[in-house]
């Protein structure tokens, strides 16, 4: 837990080998969305919408800080949608999208623009670097 607003929970698999964990947040505006059951970006939630997508390790301290800076410029820019996704497991971050093809460092910043997704950032952000693609994405989605 990075404070009381964000919370990683574990949460049953169908077997002991698919342990899950769930990214929980509290207080998160309308657009701010935990995206635990979705599989991919072929997902229906994000068609027609401009979307900032946000991939995080649950292992890494800066992927939490990251997580939450989101969820404060989300109430700045409330222009676009935006998603988190947690994963146990770097290995797995692959399924989410065809964009990405290498995991340097997480977290993964995706765009999705009119039903395409495009790898923005591989690894941790500053807050001014953070709002720097959230506004290039706002201009993108007009």
């Amino acid at each position: 837990m990075i404070n009381d607003e964000i919370r990683l929970i574990p949460a049953n698999g169908k077997n002991e080998d698919e342990k899950k964990h769930l990214v929980k947040i509290q207080n998160k505006p309308t657009n701010f969305y935990e995206l635990n059951d979705i599989e991919n970006e072929q997902d229906i939630l994000f068609s027609d919408q401009s979307w900032l997508i946000l991939l995080f390790s649950g292992w890494a301290v800066q992927d939490l800080v990251n997580v939450k800076i989101l969820l404060e410029l989300s109430k700045k820019y409330p222009e676009i949608n935006y998603g988190v996704k947690l994963y146990m497991d770097v290995a797995n971050l692959f399924s989410f999208s065809s964009s990405i093809d290498q995991v340097k460092a997480t977290p993964l910043f995706l765009a999705r623009l009119k039903n395409k997704t495009t790898l923005l950032k591989s690894g941790p952000l500053k807050e001014t670097e953070l709002e720097k693609l959230i506004i290039d994405i706002v201009k993108g989605s007009n």
